[in-house]
Formats: structure tokens, sequence, C-alpha cells
């Protein structure tokens, strides 16, 4: 994941945890807060909006769930990794 995406993903957070804490009040008020401009607060919530229609997105969108995210890539990366190498080596793989 790029540097920008990883910033705008911190800040979904804060914004997220922001919300959790104390609810939603104006966008000035949480901007000021968080230490993020109108615009970023005002983007962040539109984003969060939309991607909470998911009942499972409390998990997926915490700390947790991105770190189990990335461990779940790795893994399945490394599965494919190896049936290539076992499938070039000439074994037969299901």
């Amino acid at each position: 994941m790029g540097t920008q995406s990883m910033q705008v993903r911190q800040q979904d957070w804060r914004i997220l945890e922001r919300i959790k804490e104390f609810g939603t009040s104006s966008i000035r008020k949480m901007a000021t807060e968080i230490g993020l401009s109108v615009g970023q607060v005002q983007r962040g919530q539109t984003a969060l909006s939309k991607r909470n229609q998911y009942p499972e997105y409390s998990f997926w969108a915490s700390q947790v769930g991105d770190e189990w995210q990335v461990k779940m890539l790795l893994a399945v990366l490394y599965e494919f990794e190896s049936r290539v190498v076992r499938e070039r080596n000439g074994y037969r793989v299901f």
C-alpha cells in the first residue's frame, strides 16, 4: 500500500475513533479536535458512511482487521508461489 493511501487510512481511523468516542458533531469542530482540514474530515465521513453498509465493516476498519488482511494476502501469495515452484519441478498440484 502506498504512503498516501496509508495516510488516508490512518485519517479515517482517527475520524472513526472520534465518532465512536464522542458521536458525530459539526465537521468543523471534529476537524479542529482531530487536527485535520474540514475537507479531509468530510471526505473521511463520506467514505466511512459508504463502507459502513456491511455488518463486518467494524472489524475490517480496525487495526486488527487491517493486520489480518495483510497476513491473509501474504499467505495467499506464499501458497500460490509454492504451487508454481512445485509445478515447475514436476510435482503434480491438485
